[in-house]
């Protein structure tokens, strides 16, 4: 049996995050002996990965960010005990500690990078060091799994050489991510949305990456056509001052709903799902929205434009206006054309990116890659 370690930095609630439990649910157990270790302790994912059968979960244990060498060491540890033939990081730090693991230890060493733009003149300086220094070692992986093109292309252009590099797009559980309209309507009642009210949300992280603003402003534009909720959460400073933005901008009939876990009562929720991203990989929400059958507005930003095709609205990153225009594009279709869009947009998702596909490519990436 494989010895399979994945190394995540945390199981907070995140795509990398809920992509890794999906991808492991649907592993084949009998030939991966699967442990999955994280930096830090918690993660309000941990107790659904720790339910799969057959998956071991280890916290490490690392108390803060400048803790390397004791960290390392009790990575070093996990590695040797749970007799590992693979490593596969998730994200640019994991995967730079998973490189120097497998370095030591002999094991194959997998990066799983999941991000087609960075910004970094939004985060400090240790953003764009990381990168650089997970970018360099990838030429010296065993393997190299990229979850979109635009991702791969994006690496590519800043130096990253890997000849061993695949694309595996994410993959979507559509028995859970499908269209029931009645999972929806508790989540409306609380938000205080009327049955007749159309609901347009935006689903991520309060990063400036997802670009809020623009979203925001689009809200002003479109005015009582619509109400607007923001799902997702983020630091405390962020959240406020974009809801300053969003008061100032005139865009209050907006509500902040906070993370979630009950995602699929989410997107039932929803007449229309917005992504006003300025950079993205493989953006999950829009993919399980589609596959809820939610028509999406997106902006032409990682793989987005694939995922969407031509079931929803592409406009480009920062423009709010054409935000604006495309929703209401999307609000001025009859119920039943909108209807129909979003079981078009399903299909794609079931024809494209499902779970099974994801788990078979990856599968045999990492079979492949042991008789190397």
């Amino acid at each position: 049996m494989i010895g399979l370690f994945f190394l995540i930095r945390s199981l907070d609630v995140g795509g990398a995050e809920r992509q890794l439990i999906e991808l492991i649910r649907g592993m084949d157990k009998t030939k991966f002996r699967i442990t999955v270790a994280t930096f830090y302790d918690g993660g309000v994912l941990r107790m659904e990965l720790a339910a799969i059968p057959g998956v071991k979960t280890i916290s490490l244990g690392k108390s803060g960010r400048w803790e390397l060498v004791s960290f390392f060491r009790r990575l070093m540890q996990a590695v040797h005990v749970e007799r590992v033939d693979i490593i596969h990081g998730y994200l640019d730090v994991a995967n730079i500690f998973a490189w120097f693991a497998g370095r030591l230890s002999g094991a194959k060493v997998i990066f799983g990078i999941r991000a087609a733009f960075m910004d970094f003149s939004r985060y400090d300086w240790t953003a764009r060091a990381t990168y650089q220094l997970a970018n360099w070692l990838a030429r010296f992986a065993n393997g190299v799994i990229i979850n979109s093109h635009a991702g791969l292309a994006y690496h590519r252009a800043n130096r990253f050489e890997q000849a061993n590099t695949v694309v595996i797009p994410n993959g979507i559980d559509t028995q859970i991510y499908r269209r029931e309209p009645a999972l929806g309507l508790p989540l409306r009642a609380e938000w205080g949305v009327s049955p007749n009210q159309k609901l347009i949300g935006l689903v991520g992280r309060l990063d400036p990456m997802k670009d809020h603003h623009t979203f925001l402003q689009a809200a002003t534009q479109l005015g009582q056509q619509a109400q607007f909720v923001c799902v997702g959460d983020g630091p405390a400073e962020y959240r406020r001052s974009l809801q300053q933005f969003a008061e100032q901008a005139g865009a209050r009939n907006v509500i902040w709903a906070g993370a979630r876990r009950d995602m699929p009562s989410v997107y039932n929720a929803l007449d229309l799902l917005a992504l006003s991203s300025r950079g993205e990989g493989f953006p999950n929400v829009v993919a399980e929205a589609m596959a809820c059958e939610i028509p999406c507005v997106v902006t032409d930003v990682g793989d987005a434009r694939q995922i969407v095709g031509e079931t929803g609205v592409i406009v480009p990153p920062g423009d709010a206006q054409a935000l604006a225009e495309g929703l209401r594009q999307l609000l001025l279709l009859s119920d039943e054309e909108r209807k129909a869009l979003g079981r078009r947009a399903r299909q794609q998702i079931v024809d494209k990116f499902s779970t099974e596909k994801m788990v078979a490519a990856t599968e045999s990436f990492l079979m492949d890659l042991l008789k190397r």
